[in-house]
């Protein structure tokens, strides 16, 4: 069995396996290769192997069964005190307390890095006392972090390769772990491959000859992070200060501007979009994340984001106005 640490920034999430490789697939989640002593304490272990994944157990609870993105079909159920989620037939994770079992089929091995690799780190993040946040992760000239939340399809990713040419350092498009600390709060962020949208692409011409492939049935092309990282700043994993959290919203006029919003607003898109729940209700672990969002947004001040005909202007916008916010 070979065992690897990832660091989670103040603790570490041990991972094993019978076969290196798959340490290696679980590792592009972090963009880490992980590392042969930890790094801090550990506060999760996650078991992977290849082989036929887990059948739904005898007697155990239903909570969920539906679509999970484009990975197919999964069922969700309790199993004394254990939550498993199953994609049939190709790939199982069982969550017990703070350790997890992760099966895939041996040509599935691209799953551990998909839907049921990032349940994992979840929990594992859960487990230091941190708390994954859906949104895009910029840091501002001066080294605070600001995070940029919206609906599903809103443009997170448009606004972060904007503010990336603008010359914001991306900590992530897609996914910022935040940590309280003290009386606020200290980010950091997963950076991983893009997926640009036609749209896009045409509003921010600059970003057209670093995508690879073909454009697919959703009008999406790969912006891989090595291609970015040749023509814009890309963080590492240290934790910083969260300015500020910016909920994007659309307009059809010519400039991006920021405007006042009701924190409740923020708050409610933000829990919209992490609280899942069962046919059972709410789950305790889903409780303590509601809380855990109530207090991001009780430390953290929101405002509107209103994105411009051309968001090449949303740089200067945020800027000035964070200029504004340090004002005595």
């Amino acid at each position: 069995m070979t065992i690897r640490y990832f660091d989670l920034q103040g603790a570490s999430l041990a991972v094993s396996a019978t076969d290196f490789a798959l340490i290696e697939v679980f590792g592009r989640i972090l963009d880490q290769p992980g590392y042969e002593q930890p790094p801090a304490p550990v506060c999760f272990a996650l078991e992977i192997g290849i082989g036929m994944p887990e059948a739904p157990p005898a007697g155990a609870l239903l909570l969920h069964h539906g679509p999970v993105l484009d990975e197919g079909e999964a069922t969700a159920l309790t199993d004394g005190g254990d939550m498993v989620q199953i994609f049939a037939g190709k790939a199982s994770l069982r969550l017990s307390g703070i350790s997890a079992r992760l099966i895939v089929a041996p040509e599935e091995m691209m799953r551990i890095r998909m839907n049921l690799g990032i349940l994992a780190l979840e929990r594992a993040l859960l487990a230091s006392g941190q708390l994954p946040i859906h949104a895009a992760g910029l840091t501002l000239p001066d080294g605070e972090v600001v995070m940029v939340i919206g609906r599903s399809g809103a443009g997170k990713t448009t606004a972060a390769l904007a503010l990336c040419s603008a010359g914001f350092g991306l900590c992530s498009d897609d996914l910022v772990i935040v940590r309280m600390e003290g009386e606020g709060v200290v980010a950091w962020g997963l950076p991983r491959s893009m997926k640009v949208h036609r749209h896009t692409a045409a509003l921010l011409p600059w970003s057209t000859p670093l995508l690879t492939g073909e454009w697919s049935a959703e009008d999406e092309r790969p912006l891989p992070l090595a291609k970015l990282r040749e023509v814009a700043l890309v963080e590492g994993s240290t934790p910083r200060k969260v300015a500020a959290i910016y909920l994007l919203q659309r307009s059809a006029e010519a400039t991006s501007t920021i405007v006042p919003v009701a924190q409740a607003e923020v708050f409610g898109v933000a829990a919209a979009d992490h609280l899942r729940t069962s046919n059972v209700g709410v789950l305790r672990e889903q409780a303590a994340r509601f809380a855990q969002l109530a207090e991001l947004f009780r430390r953290v001040p929101a405002f509107g984001l209103v994105v411009g005909a051309n968001p090449a202007d949303l740089g200067s916008t945020i800027v000035a106005h964070h200029n504004e916010m340090k004002r005595p």
